[in-house]
């Protein structure tokens, strides 16, 4: 039954991709063609091509579903019209809107054309995997519980941290810090690198169990007791596979673009980069 109608879907695209381009709906002098329903059936049903998803859509919309889409388009036309008509499109802020419509199209499927030459089979994938170990190492990472401190609390109350205190429990009876010990949270694993500013050398730069010095962050201080620790460690390829097909693809992707400086030069003008915006007229 479901073979039938992924058979059927592809008959159906395929009968109507190979019809003449009628002319569907019509806006003063302007038309949709069906070829470009077809286009917006694919592009909203995420066709990858083989024309399977676009047949299917087709399938499931009855006349009124088609004709909403028809009069939703025709009245997308209608309106662009009326905008030209108005010299709205010579407007700087719609000029640089359609301008960049224009190339983020264009860089689309460009991209999509270069790409689809490209190995990212899993024997590529996998090579690239062992050419490149450093890029598949699980981060070192901490797991913690951690008590936002009352706003009593200060650095002086920091300097009686004592080895032997390895639980905020402890820390808190030894201070006479009176909390709701209740509402003690706990983290799963934090990774270093992807932790804020001011807990990465806390975390990181020892290997305690328990109670590290209180860290403020945002004018609150946290009491944190670290409660485990993983080191850093090479990945498998079983758990990398995913990751290292998506990382031969951004690396194809920049040797595309170094490829094509070549031909189009860039330059960024650091020192207008900094001063954006300063320069604005009625600033």
């Amino acid at each position: 039954m479901i073979r039938a109608a992924l058979i059927l879907c592809a008959l159906v695209f395929a009968s109507l991709a190979g019809a003449a381009d009628r002319e569907v709906v019509r806006v003063g002098d302007e038309t949709i063609s069906e070829a470009d329903m077809l286009f917006m059936i694919s592009s909203s049903a995420g066709d990858s091509g083989d024309g399977m998803r676009t047949g299917l859509a087709l399938v499931q919309m009855g006349m009124r579903e088609r004709t909403e889409m028809a009069g939703q388009m025709a009245n997308e036309l209608m309106y662009a019209e009326a905008a030209r008509a108005a010299g709205l499109h010579k407007n700087p802020d719609a000029e640089r809107m359609l301008r960049w419509q224009e190339i983020r199209a264009l860089a689309g499927i460009y991209l999509a054309e270069i790409s689809a030459s490209w190995d990212l089979s899993d024997t590529a994938a996998k090579k690239y995997y062992e050419g490149h170990p450093d890029e598949f190492v699980q981060a070192e990472a901490v797991k913690m519980r951690y008590l936002a401190l009352p706003p009593s609390f200060s650095e002086a109350s920091a300097k009686s941290l004592s080895p032997d205190l390895t639980t905020i429990e402890s820390y808190a009876a030894r201070c006479g810090i009176s909390v709701d010990l209740s509402v003690i949270s706990q983290s799963d694993w934090m990774e270093k690198g992807l932790v804020r500013a001011e807990f990465e050398a806390p975390f990181f730069s020892k290997d305690r169990i328990g109670i590290i010095e209180p860290i403020k962050s945002e004018g609150v201080y946290y009491l944190i007791e670290i409660t485990e620790r993983r080191p850093p460690r090479q990945m498998s390829w079983e758990k990398s596979s995913t990751e290292a097909k998506q990382r031969l693809q951004r690396y194809l992707l920049v040797l595309e673009a170094e490829k094509l400086k070549s031909r189009y030069p860039v330059s960024i003008d650091e020192r207008a980069l900094a001063e954006l915006g300063a320069a604005q007229p009625g600033k």
